[in-house]
């Protein structure tokens, strides 16, 4: 018919996990190595985990978040993350640890989260 038209989609499915690993130099903590490793589509429910940890000549630095789209609708994501520092400041060593939950929804309209 006129105006219609027959749409063909390819899609490719993206690889689950993936891992990154990351080296740098800064004027404070030196050297620094550390490691990400994110794993989408877990249990088939398009829940998304992702795990950091970075090693410094100064400190330790590790951070893990867990999402779950779509928790209480379909425009809600809920994220859990846990996280914690060790660093040896100059006067003092600087201990953080702590865990937070977090509810983001898209503003309709403009697009922005």
């Amino acid at each position: 018919a006129p105006g219609v038209r027959a749409v063909t989609f390819a899609v490719r499915e993206d690889r689950p996990w993936e891992a990154a690993w990351m080296a740098g130099w800064g004027s404070y903590e030196q050297l620094r190595v550390g490691v990400e490793v994110t794993r989408r589509n877990l249990w088939g429910l398009a829940h998304r985990t992702r795990f950091e940890a970075v090693q410094s000549l100064k400190g330790t630095r590790a951070d893990y978040r867990y999402t779950v789209p779509g928790l209480l609708t379909d425009t809600v994501d809920a994220t859990g993350r846990v996280f914690g520092l060790l660093r040896e400041e100059p006067s003092f060593d600087r201990e953080e640890y702590g865990a937070s939950v977090e509810a983001r929804r898209e503003v309709p309209g403009i697009g922005a989260a």
